[in-house]
């Protein structure tokens, strides 16, 4: 059944969160892009105002298919902002 639970919410601790899912309804690649419009990974041990360890960034897949759209998801990304960088912006 689609929905999510919290996984950990210990202080100190990764927050986590599973998400399932029906791909009839939302695929993988399209959850990884809300995932990376809300969330940069790029700020270490932070997330906006919220500093300390616990804000580490991962995502996680379940097959080789997710692998491979979440691979190619961040190789998009990485282009991006090579392209952006270039551009000086």
């Amino acid at each position: 059944m689609p929905g999510v639970s919290r996984v950990n919410l210990e202080g100190g601790r990764p927050r986590e969160v599973r998400v399932t899912f029906d791909p009839a309804v939302i695929g993988f690649a399209a959850l990884l892009a809300i995932f990376f419009a809300m969330h940069d990974p790029t700020t270490i041990n932070r997330q906006g105002a919220d500093v300390g360890t616990q804000y580490r960034s991962a995502s996680f897949y379940h097959s080789p298919e997710q692998k491979q759209i979440a691979e190619a998801k961040i190789a998009e990304l990485i282009a991006a902002e090579e392209r952006r960088q270039q551009v000086g912006e």
